[in-house]
């Protein structure tokens, strides 16, 4: 019993448990910041709903509980409101950075550096206030040696088209510039680019910034313009090395990028494929993925998951598996909920999952996401309880959730993707050709396998749709063709059945 009970709890120990949790007392009234410390527990910088002109510091342990907390109020320095960016929390050399934007008035803003110690005591804060004239707003910081660490945002320019040009920096760890670099929106109906979402610090001296724009084309009766964009920057120097627009589809939103570390860039981008008249709210998009090389040429890209109406991310990471993961908002005209897509170095899919915290009629945003230790990934965000089904009072909660690396949100649930079978046990059945281009053909020794009767064979999509199925299956025929062609490049799930009892599964990735 005793060596039973060690290896449960070692077993549970390995994976991540599933977290889906809101909080009355910390965060809710904007984004988060997060990140795993490294002591493994989670650091959680959030806005205080009870008080907009403060910032929370939390510290969680593994499931989601509060072990310390600190506020920091900022109504002295006549701050309206202070925000967090959310992908602007690091720890290095023992010290916690973090940097937060501060509303001071309706047209004008501040940018605040702050390093605390390990107790979320404050070690020092400071103020950048201008860059050549423009207000900075950090989106993206990544550290990138002991001593120094790069930022990425946008400068706010004060006028009738309220201009956003592009802004990176790299700064000392007493949050002095050694340079900076501004990239101004030279196009004349461009009211909202450059946005500096996402920042890649790459193997050979340089970083990758990227993000999206928007505009209204008076040409074409103040049509919304959107695209994406990557820049690459010489990280020593800030020298830009080139920019590079994705505007050749009738709209591009979001562009996030991993560093291959060979040269070269993997990217997703959204499509947008139809709008709704004189609006920016987009009836139709695709996910693009693909790779850039360290000139800008896109070396491919392909289509890859669900087409959806709208799907918001600012960020891409590389899981420890090998593969990409990416995650935001899911809006369609009844429902906003958080997505996450999983797929491989190829743009094949391997999950996409929606998820929510009540009910799926409620909001749910979640821009700020990460791998844990335990291979989970934890999202950060706030969830909108419309309804007011948990409090009549309260409308807004921060929310934190954590899934495993199969994307469940509850303890082995796979709704999506292929659960774990025994890897000791002896199969009969194989596909072949995998991968096909036509036709697969799954193949068994119903002799060898002791099946009697008739089974049930299931092709499912990476949402889990079923696109195909048998379900009088003669055992004794050893074979059955399976018609994957006819669905479209990418990789789909096959699962045979027993009864109810799932006796075989794989995955055939069609080119």
């Amino acid at each position: 019993m005793r060596i039973t009970l060690v290896f449960l709890l070692l077993t549970a120990s390995l994976f991540a448990q599933p977290i889906n949790r809101i909080y009355t007392n910390f965060g809710s009234a904007s984004v988060a910041a997060g990140m795993e410390s490294k002591e493994g527990d989670y650091l959680i910088a959030g806005s205080d709903l009870s008080n907009i002109r403060a910032i929370q510091f939390g510290r969680f342990d593994s499931l989601g509980g509060i072990l310390s907390l600190k506020t920091y109020d900022y109504t002295s320095d006549s701050i309206y409101r202070s925000i967090p960016c959310f992908s602007c929390l690091e720890e290095n050399g023992g010290r916690i950075y973090f940097t937060q934007y501060d509303l001071v008035r309706g047209d004008s803003a501040l940018t605040r550096f702050t390093k605390l110690d390990g107790n979320l005591d404050t070690v020092m804060t400071k103020k950048l206030l201008e860059f050549q004239g423009a207000m900075p707003v950090g989106c993206d910081l990544k550290f990138d040696t002991d001593s120094t660490f790069l930022i990425s945002g946008y400068l706010y320019r004060n006028t009738s088209r309220n201009k956003y040009d592009l802004w990176v920096g790299r700064f000392d760890t007493l949050f002095n510039p050694l340079w900076q670099l501004r990239i101004e929106d030279s196009l004349a109906y461009m009211n909202g680019g450059y946005f500096g979402e996402d920042l890649v610090v790459d193997a050979y001296g340089s970083l990758l910034v990227s993000g999206k724009a928007t505009g209204r084309d008076p040409t074409a009766l103040n049509q919304f313009v959107h695209y994406s964009y990557a820049a690459r920057i010489d990280r020593f120097n800030g020298k830009l090395i080139w920019l590079k627009h994705f505007d050749k589809d009738i709209g591009s939103q979001n562009f996030s990028a991993v560093d291959n570390e060979n040269g070269s860039y993997t990217f997703i981008r959204r499509k947008v494929l139809r709008y709704w008249p004189r609006t920016d709210w987009s009836i139709t998009n695709e996910l693009l993925i693909g790779q850039l090389d360290t000139n800008g040429t896109v070396l491919w890209d392909r289509r890859s998951g669900p087409i959806l109406q709208r799907f918001d991310f600012t960020d891409l990471i590389k899981t420890s598996d090998g593969n990409l993961y990416v995650s935001g908002l899911l809006d369609t005209a009844n429902q906003q909920l958080l997505a996450g897509y999983k797929f491989n170095s190829a743009g094949d899919s391997l999950w996409f999952r929606t998820y929510y915290h009540d009910e799926s009629t409620d909001w749910h945003y979640a821009w700020r996401f990460f791998e844990t230790s335990d291979s989970g990934i934890m999202h950060l965000g706030s969830y909108v309880d419309v309804n007011h089904s948990l409090n009549p009072d309260r409308l807004q909660y921060f929310w934190l959730l954590r899934t495993d690396k199969y994307g469940c949100d509850s303890p082995g649930c796979h709704r999506i993707g292929l659960p774990q079978l025994d890897l000791n046990s002896t199969s009969h059945f194989s596909v072949f050709p995998n991968p096909t281009t036509d036709y697969a053909i799954l193949q068994w020794n119903w002799y060898e396998q002791g099946l009697e009767g008739s089974g049930k064979v299931e092709l499912f999509d990476a949402t889990g749709k079923v696109l195909w199925s048998e379900s009088k299956v003669v055992w004794t025929e050893n074979q059955l063709s399976i018609p994957v062609n006819v669905f479209g490049p990418g990789v789909y799930y096959l699962r045979v059945l027993k009864g109810l009892e799932v006796i075989y599964q794989n995955k055939i990735a069609v080119n």
